[in-house]
């Protein structure tokens, strides 16, 4: 496996305890849409990989950060409650999952593996026109060593 597998695969199996925890049912790197999916496999998490940046200092060696994609979906079979209710609560549990390894450090390092993991940028929130469903596209970026 090379380095950025190690680290995109470290990055989901710290999200797929989000399913072993109960609060996903579908858990998976091959992201699906939303309408090809069925109430009962929902709520869902998918990992995709994302743009990599490269940096270079004068000197050092090139820093490089890996970007992900987190897509959450979610269905509330209550006509009365908005998806968002479910949804809000899985971010919640997303970015508890990125919490830093210590608030010494403040940082999430996968183990590890990475100078640090972390939700960075905006977080695209889908819902309302979606009915009973809703989505979520949250960026993540891992600074690598």
């Amino acid at each position: 496996m090379n380095a950025r597998e190690t680290y995109r695969q470290a990055l989901f199996t710290r999200l797929q305890a989000l399913q072993a925890d109960g609060a996903v049912i579908t858990c998976d790197r091959r992201a699906r849409l939303l309408d090809d999916m069925n109430d009962g496999e929902l709520p869902a998490l998918f990992v995709m990989a994302d743009d990599e940046t490269v940096t270079e200092d004068d000197g050092a060696p090139p820093a490089h950060t890996l970007g992900a994609q987190v897509l959450i979906y979610t269905a509330n079979p209550d006509p009365n409650t908005s998806a968002e209710v479910v949804l809000d609560d899985l971010l919640d549990a997303v970015e508890g999952a990125l919490a830093p390894d210590s608030w010494a450090t403040g940082t999430c390092t996968l183990g590890g593996l990475v100078q640090h993991c972390r939700i960075e940028g905006d977080i695209k929130i889908f819902a309302g026109a979606l009915g009973q469903r809703a989505a979520a596209v949250i960026p993540v970026k891992i600074l690598v060593p």
